[in-house]
């Protein structure tokens, strides 16, 4: 299922992603596999936050409609940066491995700083959806999020 082991190193020179769980869809975190990466102001261990790339087709049954592919925290002192955004570009080059080229993402309707983010990486807007509490996110509870469909290659 994984074609990327924990510990691989992906970077920019500027920010590092290293892979630190694979998660494969049984236990605490829900049915959807996902790669959970750690990043790094690059060659250093400055943490900058964290993202996950969930792999497979999401958009295949209801019941992970309201999951995105990749899903992304950036520590408050490192915001504004474009750290989230080159978070997205490299954990991009695992999807491609999965053969995933049309990564969805959501975010709150209000984080004008995620919709930055986003729309910089050329994202489509889809659509506004509302969130059931049973898939609201423990950093997120609001329950309206846009979603978008971005295209890799």
């Amino acid at each position: 299922m994984f074609v990327v082991k924990e510990g691989a190193l992906y970077s920019d020179s500027i920010l590092d992603l290293k892979v630190k769980l694979l998660y494969s869809g049984y236990g605490e975190y829900g049915k959807v596999p996902f790669y959970g990466c750690v990043l790094f102001l690059a060659g250093t261990d400055t943490r900058v936050g964290s993202i996950v790339l969930r792999i497979g087709d999401i958009m295949a049954t209801k019941e992970y409609y309201y999951d995105c592919h990749i899903g992304y925290h950036i520590e408050e002192e490192f915001r504004g940066k474009g750290f989230a955004a080159r978070a997205c570009k490299l954990i991009s080059e695992v999807a491609l491995l999965h053969d995933m080229t049309e990564i969805f993402i959501t975010c709150n309707v209000q984080n004008a700083g995620s919709i930055r983010v986003i729309e910089k990486l050329g994202a489509e807007y889809l659509e506004t959806i509302v969130i059931p509490d049973e898939h609201l996110d423990e950093h997120d509870q609001s329950n309206k999020r846009h979603r978008y469909k971005w295209i890799i290659e």
